[in-house]
């Protein structure tokens, strides 16, 4: 699951992820706009992600669940 986030961060980052891991999503991605970085959380149990994982811009990010890196600057036009 993926959300772009600019004012909706906050909910984001908290009820919707919550809802995410209860559901069992394997990946929840946000990509925060006015922070210019990707939170990534993943392996849910218990209604929680045991892993959280925070990128810059600047970086390249891994999914898990898909095996693949990319870099973010290309998705987030920083390029």
């Amino acid at each position: 699951m993926i959300e772009v986030a600019d004012s909706s961060a906050h909910t984001d980052l908290g009820q919707k992820k919550d809802l995410y891991a209860t559901s069992g999503v394997p990946e929840y991605w946000v990509f925060d706009l006015t922070e210019n970085s990707v939170e990534c959380f993943q392996k849910p149990r218990d209604g929680a992600y045991q892993q959280h994982t925070s990128w810059p811009s600047a970086a390249s990010a891994q999914s898990l669940s898909l095996g693949i890196r990319f870099p973010l600057a290309t998705l987030l036009g920083k390029e």
